[in-house]
């Protein structure tokens, strides 16, 4: 019997020495598992986003416009001439200009309005000089509400023998809402601006608010379309026998100046898709 006791005794001893080490046994085991898990939830997650494109907010600014790279820069087998020879808001240069530089526009991209500031006054001098024919064309785009508006408006002044200066005003003015995002405006202001301009008034008003010149501008983007443009500033460039080529974003003047020594030089060249970059051969 005592012999009995004395066994039982010995192993009630053992079992409570092994329920000592239970609990922390137990807690590092679980510790360990969810580790594990913890570990390898993360490789699959990482391994699940590698190929997962984020959505950037919706706003404009994250849109793929010819400024951010995110174009192709196409090809097309219409001419310069034809280019010219169709409808355009206005033209500047002379009769004998060598190259034909069309330009594709919003008045209310905030990249057309960068571009306006940073290369507008070489233009003029290349078109001063006799060097290109500057020829400005509507390209509204859908989330801006008042470019189309806007190109009305300078169509409007243009019955006035003044359509280049409204264009001008309505880049300056817009600068001055906002200097490089996109500005709000109205018709309203868009009036303003004409007035400012010594427009008469009456009839400049009236026009804008007919939307008369919906139709023209609706073809000089439907053009525009045809010729490979798909968001703003575009420019197709070229002799008038010339294929227009495309020069995609608001680059600055030194790589149109580059395009424009490689065609008088009777040169190939291309513009490195997503870049300012013009490669002459």
């Amino acid at each position: 019997m005592s012999e009995n006791i004395g066994e039982h005794m010995h192993h009630a001893s053992k079992s409570d020495a092994w329920s000592a080490y239970v609990l922390p046994l137990s807690i590092l085991l679980a510790a360990v598992i969810l580790g594990y898990s913890l570990v390898t939830s993360a490789n699959v997650i990482a391994t699940g986003l590698d190929g997962l494109s984020i959505a950037a907010p919706s706003n404009e600014d994250n849109l793929p416009t010819p400024d951010q790279g995110g174009l192709q820069v196409p090809t097309t087998n219409t001419t310069m001439a034809e280019l010219l020879a169709a409808d355009s808001q206005g033209v500047a240069g002379k009769d004998s200009a060598p190259i034909i530089l069309v330009e594709y526009s919003d008045f209310q991209c905030p990249f057309c309005k960068r571009f306006y500031n940073d290369s507008d006054a070489q233009f003029k001098q290349w078109v001063s000089d006799g060097r290109i024919k500057l020829v400005f064309k509507d390209f509204p785009l859908s989330f801006h509400p008042m470019a189309a508006p806007s190109a009305n408006a300078a169509r409007c002044a243009g019955e006035q023998g003044k359509f280049w200066e409204m264009h001008d005003k309505i880049f300056d003015e817009t600068t001055k809402l906002s200097a490089t995002g996109t500005a709000q405006f109205t018709n309203d202001d868009l009036k303003a601006w004409g007035a400012d301009l010594g427009l008469n008034t009456s009839t400049f008003n009236s026009c804008v608010d007919s939307d008369k010149y919906a139709e023209k501008i609706a073809a000089n983007q439907a053009e525009g379309q045809s010729v490979g443009v798909s968001g703003t500033p575009s420019f197709a460039i070229g002799k008038p026998g010339d294929k227009a080529q495309l020069v995609v974003g608001a680059c600055p003047t030194s790589a149109f100046d580059t395009v424009l020594k490689a065609i008088e030089g009777g040169k190939s060249w291309s513009q490195v898709p997503g870049t300012c970059t013009i490669t002459v051969k």
